[in-house]
């Protein structure tokens, strides 16, 4: 009543203690609430005019007389407050209403039950289920319905009154159909012309027991004052009794802070035995250890002095060192007036303490953390916002409660996200979605979302929560990648998987509609030249600017790809007739044949393009353009600047081609590569002067395979350059036994491939196989054509040049057939000549071959090469030759290509008649 001095309360009526409009309840008078045995709520007003909200017991005292009372008054302030509270927490709080120990019910203003937490459920007997949405009074006795019924019409015709059970004591109804008494507060919560009440029962069961041991102590205690002794030591007993099986804590405490009696709660709380507690000081084995003198100064000072009934909470250490949290409350005892010392009760309230600890973090994460949350209810309006999305949106979280979220408005207008969502949250518990949304700015982001909901113990959606992010850079790198993956980097044309898998949609498409498809194989031709003399940047300038032509010579819906190097396809899906391809084939080549304007150069290539047709051809894409790619070798061998149509015959030679390419694959790895020797031998003595190495090839699958056939393709996979430096140490060896046999005139020649001659360590390599085989560099003799050397000019002239440093014999091969030209022969460090077969072949009836051979032989004697004639095979024409001193021949008239076992006949047979 907010004094020390009891003087100003004395004397005056209780009526002037009790707030105006609650004095009716005590207008009755006092015997009459001691008649009615239970508490009832007013509003007390202290002396300094603060309204405050108690409940009132009031008990008969017939040791002062017939007429007086006790006035018990207990603040139920706290109750009230957290009633108001309830409703702005409700959804927070929901974890902490489940774990609370008191009994939790909600009911509208029709009284139908809404929530029932599980302390409830544990004091009533019922599950939750079982009474949501039941009237209140099925949790009450049948005599108190018709009361509450008329509490409830009046409340509902007024807006006044008191549901039964308000901020007092009741009787309660189990399930099982016992009753028993409740402690029960009720506070009425408003949300406009919505009325919540919620109530706060207490199973007082084991209280009602203890007060009316107490009573009936009172009552033996006036009717036997003589067996005062006799009764106080009952109750005493009684009270051990009491203490002893109480759940909470309990010590007594003297005003030293010395304990004088504990409970077992007490002690197994803190670890402690019973007598191990009593006399010790409570701040020194219980209280922590910083608040320790606190805690003495405030059970001494404060509590003792002051006669005040508090709850706070305090930290408390067990025997073991270990602290845990406690609610606790301290009663002063006093006698005369002055205080002795004072009651305390706790409760334990770890899990309580835990709950809130997981509220805060679970607050601390929702403010905190980068990916933004959405909270919305059941129509899918947002309630909550985190800081984070109005980071990733734009959006403050006043521009969005209580609208739909961004995420929906900018879903596409044919899908119903409300649907889906609700969907798969019931079925699978979440939805998850990606798509590009807007920010505030108008700036496009993308976004993954995650919805999941929360359902309330009928299964019932309460609220939807969502987690999206910002996931714009990695939809741009997954675009990128993706591009990437699929297109040329240097044209932007598709690459070879993007064509692929759109010439495999076309055939798919046309084999529902029956329409053909037609596919293109283009090359360009000369490319490389450009390629190698210009360089790579002009090269593939020229290519890019290839492409924008093709592009542009094709139809609307033609797919143009680059599928490596020089290689271009093009997909003409729904073709029609077959005459609309070489239109466009013929539209290629003329816009690729226009000069190329590179930078300061200028450059011309053409175009070889094969042409195969779905289903004509083939009927899968694989094959489609193995068709197509044999059409364009076929341009090819046609001159080149031309198109060329799959036709039967071309198959085969196809499926060989691929049976060769795969077969030599492993050729090298199997040893089925080897060396025949053709000799060469002096027109003028008939003595042998060497030997050409000719590579042969004996196939496991397809037995001897003819060079003309597997060279090209040695060439082309690029086998060559390891199968040359196969070739160049075995006929090294095979020198090396002639010269040890005592035939070291035997000069072995080994032909260049145009990549051996390209590669930049060719002298190196040349010269550690010299040293592997233990061979003279004059021993060996390399062969190389026109065409190779005029392809890269300067390159081959530092090659060559170097080889010949090294003691290496160099001859030109096929001389006649390319440019045949006196400054070439002059400008390469070259020791022989050999005259092309095809001019051989007519020299005894061609006048004009013969005049050719004459003008060769006469220009490569005056430049000091020897010269030698390939192809000889009549004796006719050796004469012939031996007549212009031609120095050397080689042909069938001597011998053949045969193994080196052969030619070690043919030594020992010319040494033999030598010997003769």
């Amino acid at each position: 009543l907010g004094t020390q001095d009891a003087s100003l309360i004395i004397g005056r009526p209780v009526a002037a203690l009790i707030h105006p409009d609650d004095r009716d309840v005590v207008a009755a008078g006092l015997r009459s609430l001691s008649e009615q045995g239970s508490a009832v709520a007013v509003r007390m007003v202290s002396l300094d005019g603060r309204s405050i909200d108690v409940e009132l017991t009031v008990l008969p005292f017939g040791a002062l007389g017939d007429n007086s009372f006790m006035i018990e008054a207990h603040d139920i302030s706290d109750v009230k407050h957290a009633a108001e509270e309830l409703h702005d927490r409700e959804q927070r709080l929901q974890g902490i209403l489940d774990t609370v120990g008191e009994g939790i019910i909600t009911a509208d203003d029709r009284a139908l039950i809404q929530t029932f937490n599980p302390a409830a459920a544990r004091i009533f007997g019922y599950t939750a289920e079982e009474v949501i949405g039941r009237n209140l009074k099925e949790l009450m006795p049948v005599p108190y319905h018709a009361e509450h019924d008329g509490y409830l019409t009046n409340y509902q015709h007024t807006g006044q009154g008191k549901i039964l059970g308000i901020g007092r004591e009741a009787l309660g109804r189990r399930k099982d159909g016992s009753v028993f008494p409740l402690d029960i507060n009720v506070a009425e919560l408003r949300r406009g012309e919505q009325r919540l009440f919620i109530g706060i029962v207490r199973d007082i069961t084991e209280r009602k027991r203890v007060e009316e041991a107490l009573r009936q102590a009172r009552y033996e205690l006036e009717a036997r004052v003589e067996e005062r002794t006799r009764d106080l030591q009952r109750l005493s007993r009684q009270n051990d009794q009491i203490l002893n099986s109480a759940s909470e804590g309990i010590m007594g405490l003297d005003v030293a802070g010395l304990i004088t009696f504990v409970n077992p709660s007490a002690a197994e709380m803190s670890g402690w035995r019973v007598e191990e507690l009593i006399g010790r000081r409570a701040e020194d084995v219980l209280l922590h250890v910083p608040a320790a003198g606190e805690g003495g100064a405030y059970c001494q000072a404060r509590q003792l002095s002051d006669g005040a009934r508090e709850t706070t909470e305090l930290t408390l250490w067990r025997r073991d060192g270990t602290n845990f949290p406690v609610e606790f409350a301290l009663a002063p005892i006093e006698e005369a007036g002055l205080p002795v010392g004072a009651v305390v009760v706790f409760r334990d309230i770890t899990d309580r303490k835990r709950t809130e600890e997981k509220l805060r973090l679970a607050s601390a994460v929702f403010e905190t953390t980068a990916e933004a949350i959405i909270v919305m209810d059941p129509s899918f309006r947002v309630t909550t916002v985190n800081p984070a999305f109005t980071a990733i949106t734009g959006y403050e979280a006043r521009e969005v409660i209580g609208r739909p979220p961004p995420f929906l408005r900018s879903a596409p207008p044919d899908r119903d996200l409300h649907d889906e969502i609700w969907s798969s949250v019931r079925g699978v518990g979440r939805w998850d979605y990606e798509q590009w949304s807007n920010r505030k700015s108008g700036e496009e982001y993308a976004e993954r979302l995650s919805v999941t909901a929360t359902t309330d113990d009928a299964g019932r959606i309460g609220q939807y929560v969502v987690v999206f992010s910002d996931i714009t850079q990695r939809k741009l790198d997954e675009e990128r990648i993706s591009y990437q993956a699929n297109y040329d980097s240097l044209t932007e044309l598709p690459n070879r998987a993007l064509f692929m898998d759109r010439l495999a949609q076309a055939l798919s498409g046309a084999e529902r509609s029956a329409q053909r498809v037609g596919l293109m194989f283009l090359d360009l031709d000369g490319f490389k030249l450009v390629n190698d003399t210009l360089g790579h940047d002009i090269g593939d300038d020229l290519l890019q600017e290839a492409a924008v032509r093709l592009k542009d010579c094709v139809r609307t819906g033609d797919t143009v790809a680059r599928l490596g190097g020089d290689e271009f396809t093009i997909i003409m899906p729904n073709l029609g007739d077959m005459r609309n391809a070489p239109i466009i084939a013929q539209r290629m080549i003329d816009a690729l044949e226009k000069p190329f304007l590179l930078k300061t150069h200028e450059a011309f290539v053409s175009a070889s393009i094969g042409i195969a047709a779905y289903p004509e051809d083939a009927t899968d894409a694989n094959s489609l353009l193995k068709n197509a790619d044999a059409a364009m070798y076929r341009a090819k061998e046609q001159g080149k600047a031309n198109y060329q149509f799959f036709t039967a015959d071309l198959n085969a030679q196809v499926s060989e081609r691929l049976l060769i390419k795969n077969g030599l694959s492993k050729a090298l790895e199997r040893g089925e590569f080897m060396l025949y020797y053709q000799p060469k031998c002096e027109l003028a003595t008939g003595r042998l002067t060497g030997v050409e190495a000719l590579l042969r090839w004996r196939s496991k699958d397809m037995g001897m395979v003819s060079p003309v056939k597997f060279i090209p393709v040695m060439e082309e996979t690029g086998l060559i350059g390891q199968v040359g430096e196969w070739a160049l140490e075995v006929a090294c060896n095979q020198h090396r036994l002639w010269r040890d046999a005592g035939y070291p005139h035997m000069r072995v020649a080994v032909n260049l491939s145009v990549r051996q001659l390209r590669a930049p360590d060719l002298p190196q390599t040349v010269e550690d196989i010299l040293c592997r085989t233990g061979i003279d560099a004059s021993g060996l003799e390399l062969e190389i054509t026109e065409s190779m050397i005029m392809k890269d000019t300067e390159n081959a002239v530092a090659v060559l040049r170097r080889l010949s440093d090294m003691g290496i014999h160099l001859a030109m091969d096929d001389f006649g057939t390319g440019y045949s030209s006196l400054s070439y022969l002059k400008l390469f460090p070259l020791h022989t000549i050999k005259i092309d077969r095809s001019f051989i072949n007519d020299i005894a009836t061609d006048p004009d071959d013969l005049e050719i051979i004459r003008t060769i032989i006469s220009m490569g004697h005056s430049l000091r090469r020897r010269i030698v004639a390939e192809g000889v095979e009549t004796e006719e024409q050796r004469v012939l030759l031996r007549k212009l001193r031609c120095d050397e021949m080689q042909g069938y008239l001597l011998s053949p290509p045969v193994p080196a076992a052969q030619i070690d006949a043919m030594l020992a047979s010319l040494r033999h008649a030598a010997e003769v």
